[in-house]
C-alpha cells in the first residue's frame, strides 16, 4: 500500500511540474494555404499575417509550401505578440530549403 502511495505522489507531482514547464504557443504559421495573401495563425489567436509580393506556392516538407524569393510575410501586432513577448527566452522554429548560397549574408528573421 504504501509503495501505490508513494508512485501516485510521485505521478502527481511530475504531472504538475511539467505543466507549469512549458508556455502557451502564441502563433503559428503552417504556410500552406495554397495561395492568397493570407498567412493564417493556426492555433486561433488571430494573428493572422499578409503574404507580400507573391510568394511561389511549391511542394514542401509537408505538403505545400511556399517560396520566398523577394517576398516576405508581415505580422501585425496583436494582444499576444508584444514586445514584452521576446524580453525573456523564447523559441522560433522552421523549415528552411535554401535553394542557392552566396557570398553574403541572407536575412531569414
Amino acid at each position: 500500500m504504501c509503495k501505490k502511495t508513494i508512485s501516485l505522489i510521485s505521478l502527481v507531482l511530475v504531472l504538475a511540474l511539467a505543466g507549469n514547464a512549458s508556455a502557451e504557443l502564441v502563433a503559428q504559421w503552417k504556410l500552406d494555404e495554397g495561395g492568397g495573401t493570407t498567412a493564417l495563425d493556426a492555433t486561433g489567436n488571430g494573428n493572422d499575417g499578409t503574404l507580400e509580393d507573391d510568394p511561389v506556392v511549391v511542394l514542401g516538407q509537408f505538403g505545400q509550401a511556399l517560396q520566398f524569393d523577394g517576398s516576405r510575410v508581415t505580422i501585425p501586432g496583436s494582444d499576444s505578440l508584444t514586445p514584452d513577448l521576446f524580453q525573456g527566452s523564447f523559441t522560433l522554429s522552421g523549415w528552411i530549403n535554401p535553394t542557392r548560397t552566396g557570398n553574403t549574408w541572407q536575412q531569414i528573421f
